[in-house]
């Protein structure tokens, strides 16, 4: 993943469900590029060596933000509670469960996934903080952004108010908007394709 690119929140909660399910010591036996991106971004030790740990730290660091029933739940879902990271992770959702007095199955359709949304949304609060860039979609449009909306004021763009007041009938100028598409981008549409 390139370091200029923040990783998406849905990204990262995929990643926080295999780290879940196949709890900390088996961190090393799954890819996880999206939290070894945000390891680096908040300035831990990226190593493949050490990925397993700094994941580990940075989960830890999250947990300390947390408080209340939201903290212990998350420390036990994610088996970071002592003597509790060895624990299949059926025992570590059951445990969780029991913290909001819910059954382990209730827990798993209806809070886990919330708190999994929570520790993606602290671990993108967290690269903010150390300094991590923001993602592309964040920075403003090029100035094609601007020349686009120069030629909207223009009579020769379709879909300018000058065009439709020029026409008079909307769907006479779609029609031609679209024509000028098709011959300027060969672009096929519905009608463009045999009948079979």
């Amino acid at each position: 993943m390139p370091k200029s690119l923040e990783p998406s929140h849905d990204a990262l909660v995929r990643e926080l469900q295999v780290v879940r399910k196949n709890g900390l010591l088996r961190l090393r036996d799954v890819p996880l590029p999206t939290l070894g991106a945000s390891v680096e971004a908040v300035g831990l030790p990226a190593d493949p060596a050490l990925l397993p740990a700094s994941i580990t730290r940075l989960l830890e660091r999250v947990l300390a933000r947390l408080d209340g029933d939201l903290a212990t739940a998350v420390a036990y879902s994610l088996g970071l509670v002592e003597g509790t990271r060895h624990w299949p992770g059926r025992s570590r959702r059951r445990r969780a469960a029991e913290v909001y007095g819910m059954h382990p199955e209730g827990f798993r359709r209806r809070r886990e996934h919330d708190l999994l949304d929570h520790i993606a949304e602290t671990i993108l609060k967290l690269r903010r903080e150390a300094g991590a860039p923001r993602p592309r979609s964040a920075v403003p449009a090029p100035a094609e952004t601007n020349e686009v909306r120069q030629r909207a004021r223009t009579p020769d763009f379709p879909g300018s108010a000058y065009r439709q007041r020029e026409t008079g009938d909307r769907a006479e100028h779609m029609e031609q908007a679209l024509r000028r598409l098709r011959e300027a981008r060969k672009v096929r549409t519905y009608g463009d394709f045999p009948n079979e």
